[in-house]
């Protein structure tokens, strides 16, 4: 449920409009979106960006992420805080 709240706000690069990111501020790590298919109930699942079998965020994983999806999400943070 917690995923599903955070995909309202994701946004995707326009390249790779399949991905999209979001910023989860309780677990401080990024998510992760990748579409499933047409599905409207399951079109996307969300994935926290941290290493396998950790709570440690997965700083290669999100080095792919586009800088300007992270500078969006970021806006965003201080506009809320």
């Amino acid at each position: 449920a917690h995923l599903q709240a955070q995909l309202k706000k994701a946004i995707g690069d326009q390249r790779a409009n399949t991905v999209l990111h979001n910023f989860d501020e309780t677990n401080q790590c990024y998510i992760e979106y990748q579409f499933e298919n047409e599905n409207p109930q399951n079109q996307y699942h969300g994935y926290h960006l941290v290493k396998p079998t950790t709570h440690e965020r997965d700083v290669e994983a999100e080095n792919n992420i586009p800088q300007r999806v992270k500078d969006i999400i970021s806006y965003r943070q201080k506009q809320n805080s």
